[in-house]
């Protein structure tokens, strides 16, 4: 007798367990003869066990017959007859209150299934609900819904040879059997709370539905965090900025050059790479490939670590000469390079703290990075205002860049503890060589992400550079007009982090209407906070402007030129939050495409003209870059309002097949390919419906065979 069983390459030998095993009784009859022992199992049983799909069924004999039931739940414990209830459990929510006759057993014989499952349905349906943990009864609907289909699955067993089959659809479909189990991962404590769960019927897991109300209120409930979020982390660059402006022009406008190299060099790269996170960790969170989260956040976090080495090289050495080379401001050139060179030693933390915020938020834990800035931010204020003028220690100019070294290491450390000691550890996937392997997908997606924000942020750049050669004034104003800019542009962008995350886990669990409402939502949110944004900066330029200089000059011309940059943000905030959603559809190739041409064959070329030629200066400037937005937020909205939907979820089905080229094994199961890792996840913790055990004991064969 022989049996198929799944291939642990990459499951790292964890597969679910819906429920298991009680004394005396063969759940799967004595079809299979496969002998192991189960690890976590008390030594008195012997234990058998039959996998398929993402599920394990095991029998257990013992020869004391008259103990009490047994249930897995890490280990085996041990119940009176009051609480043999507890048929099914997970490794932290206990008594469901499940009633063991919900499986028909017998002390002597094997487990029957029955053809008829409607005792089944109505036992656990009649069973009070009062006392027991999952008193929802739409959790309720989907346990039983889950039993059922395991008893169908149960039925395709012979006495003459045993054919494993998915749990959910046949081996030869194999896409079926992964949507199943993408959304089968979104029903969860967590999930369901984000309105993120998926309903069962007819023993299968149907698209996640939403609609447009609940969905921009969840949007915004994600969105308000990463809003403070990203105009805190922002705040480090302007409070240096706050304070150097008011020594003088020269050391405003070296600030500003500085700020040009670094964003070219490090930040914009950095903030490119992290982007492919947004496809890879969420996608992998929602299909609930834990290990995977772990993996590729490790992955991009030794890339950029291995790109920091040519960025010391350049701005300590190689600073001053480059700036020198296009900026005519010798002694601006001189302060920037030496604001670099102490800059650089911040960059380090300015990567981990990323990586973990990325990591993170594709766990839905988008407050700790928050929580973190709220108590860095103020800090870098005072340390930034301590370093540049206290008599003590005041170091002048050079001290605002070693106030932001001080603050980005520290909230790595801090952002690093919490994810140690607090929430989202439970994706860490361990020290592994496959840290070094199969990047091919990462760099595939970080190739677009750094054009795409690279593009923009290099056009910023050359505006910088166009307005240096207007004088030190205009480039002083320049460096306030995108530093408000930039700030504001903070919202829209933390809205399409929120967004691309959420569309992301939809695709996910492949449920086209929930992401096209979950699209709709984030623009309608955008909407408000555009109007929102445009008001404030048209009323207030004068007051904003004043904040950032004493120069009267520099003032004036900052709020004659802010008029612009109102107007500038109503494609700025559109262009930003379909951005988004084309990194959640893992289209970050479009926005790179699409930014290339609009700034470098539209707008900067039309800057120039109408900043030199037709003498409207920074004013001319600014008109071209709108110019150029305008085309990117128009393109991205046709684009993704004539989205093929089931195109880009069957790619994202295909994009997993290869990446897992095993799963076409015959000799595998292919739902099992893509388990999670035995963790303590929040997920697994309060799923319901498919807890997580380890299968494979130390020392077993890991590679795919027969038993």
């Amino acid at each position: 007798m022989s049996a198929v069983v799944p291939c642990q390459r990459r499951a790292v030998g964890t597969l679910r367990l819906p429920y298991l095993c009680n004394s005396g009784n063969n759940i799967i009859n004595n079809n299979v003869s496969v002998e192991t022992t189960l690890q976590g199992c008390s030594p008195n049983f012997a234990t058998k066990k039959v996998a398929f799909g993402n599920a394990i069924y095991v029998s257990a004999t013992t020869e004391d017959t008259t103990s009490s039931t047994n249930v897995f739940d890490g280990s085996i414990e041990n119940y009176d007859q009051k609480n043999t209830q507890d048929v099914i459990s997970d490794y932290s929510v206990r008594n469901h209150n499940i009633p063991l006759s919900a499986v028909s057993t017998n002390s002597s014989s094997n487990l029957k299934v029955d053809e008829d499952t409607s005792s089944l349905n109505d036992t656990l349906t009649n069973f009070p609900t009062s006392s027991a943990i999952l008193s929802d009864i739409k959790k309720y609907q989907l346990l039983i819904d889950e039993m059922k289909q395991t008893v169908k699955v149960l039925k395709t067993y012979s006495n003459d040879d045993v054919q494993i089959q998915p749990l959910y659809g046949s081996t030869s479909d194999v896409q079926t059997s992964f949507i199943q189990r993408r959304r089968s991962s979104m029903n969860s404590e967590r999930f369901i709370r984000l309105n993120l769960a998926s309903s069962v019927k007819n023993g299968e897991f149907q698209p996640v539905n939403t609609d447009l109300q609940t969905e921009t209120i969840q949007m915004l409930y994600a969105a308000v965090p990463l809003i403070t979020t990203f105009i805190l982390q922002y705040s480090l660059t302007v409070s240096s900025i706050f304070f150097v402006g008011n020594i003088g022009a020269d050391e405003l406008a070296a600030v500003s050059l500085a700020n040009l190299m670094a964003n070219i060099t490090a930040f914009g790269p950095i903030e490119g790479i992290t982007s492919a996170l947004s496809t890879l960790c969420p996608q992998a969170y929602g299909r609930k490939d834990y290990k995977s989260v772990g993996l590729h956040a490790m992955r991009c976090l030794l890339l950029l670590l291995l790109l920091w080495i040519p960025n010391y090289i350049l701005w300590t050495y190689g600073s001053f000469p480059l700036l020198s080379m296009i900026v005519p401001e010798v002694q601006a050139c001189k302060l920037a390079a030496k604001y670099l060179s102490v800059l650089i030693w911040g960059i380090p933390g300015f990567i981990v703290f990323e990586v973990l915020k990325q990591y993170l938020q594709a766990q839905g834990i988008f407050h700790a990075s928050t929580v973190v800035l709220f108590v860095f931010a103020p800090l870098n204020v005072l340390l930034t205002y301590a370093m540049v003028f206290n008599k003590t220690i005041g170091m002048g100019f050079i001290g605002a860049p070693m106030a932001v070294v001080i603050t980005d290491t520290l909230m790595a450390v801090m952002l690093l503890c919490y994810t140690c000691f607090i929430n989202g550890y439970q994706c860490w996937c361990g020290f592994s060589m496959d840290y070094f392997r199969r990047w091919s997908r990462m760099l595939k997606l970080a190739g677009p992400g750094i054009v795409m924000i690279l593009a923009e942020w290099l056009a910023y750049e050359v505006i910088s550079i166009m307005a240096a050669r207007f004088g030190t004034e205009a480039l002083a104003a320049q460096s306030v007009i995108t530093t408000i800019c930039v700030t504001v542009y903070q919202i829209p962008f933390a809205i399409s982090v929120a967004g691309s995350t959420r569309v992301a886990w939809f695709i996910g669990s492949s449920s086209k209407s929930a992401a096209i409402t979950s699209t709709k939502a984030v623009l309608i949110i955008s909407l408000i906070f555009t109007v929102l944004n445009v008001t404030v900066i048209s009323v207030f330029r004068y007051q904003i402007s004043s904040l950032f200089s004493t120069d009267l000059a520099v003032i004036a011309l900052s709020s004659q030129v802010l008029i612009i940059g109102a107007l500038y943000q109503i494609p700025d905030c559109l262009a930003a939050v379909l951005g988004g959603v084309l990194r959640g559809q893992g289209k970050q190739y479009i926005g790179g495409y699409l930014n290339l041409f609009s700034y470098y064959i539209l707008a900067l070329p039309l800057s120039f003209i109408l900043g030199f030629y037709f003498d409207f200066e920074l004013m001319g400037l600014w008109w071209g870059l709108s110019s150029g937005v305008s085309f990117t937020a128009i393109y991205e909205l046709f684009y993704i309002i004539n989205t093929d939907w089931d195109k880009v979820i069957k790619n994202s089905l295909d994009e997993e097949l290869r990446n897992n080229p095993s799963l076409t094994d015959p000799e595998c199961d292919p739902a099992a390919l893509v388990t999670p890792s035995s963790l303590k996840s929040s997920v697994v913790d309060y799923n319901p419906i498919n807890p997580t055990i380890n299968l494979i004991p130390e020392g077993a064969d890991r590679n795919c065979s027969k038993l």
